[in-house]
């Protein structure tokens, strides 16, 4: 599934339209706050035992963030990789002049 300049693969499973707009809504907010060179990616796989594991990532110039993340419902898992991504972008926003 595409999302604008992102790219999202499912594994083991096939999200539903609420999953997918869920996973949509995710992955703008981080293009937005992303560096504007960015390539942001998400992978979401459904382990044997139910559980889901979010991984996120953006690759750009600047640098490479990357947060993973599991939880038995989909959204969490999701949410919660997206809570280290954003943690990573605000860390890395606050240094990114220090050194200039």
């Amino acid at each position: 599934m595409e999302i604008e300049n992102n790219n999202v693969t499912y594994t083991h499973f096939t999200p539903d339209q609420k999953e997918r707009q869920v996973c949509s809504d995710i992955l703008t907010m981080i293009n937005d706050l992303a560096p504007s060179d960015s390539f942001v990616e998400a992978h979401v796989n459904q382990e044997s035992d139910g559980t889901y594991k979010a991984r996120i990532s953006v690759d750009a110039i600047f640098g490479h963030f990357k947060s993973e993340s599991s939880d038995l419902s989909f959204s969490n898992s999701l949410k919660k990789a997206q809570r280290g991504l954003l943690e990573n972008l605000v860390e890395w926003k606050s240094q990114r002049f220090l050194h200039s």
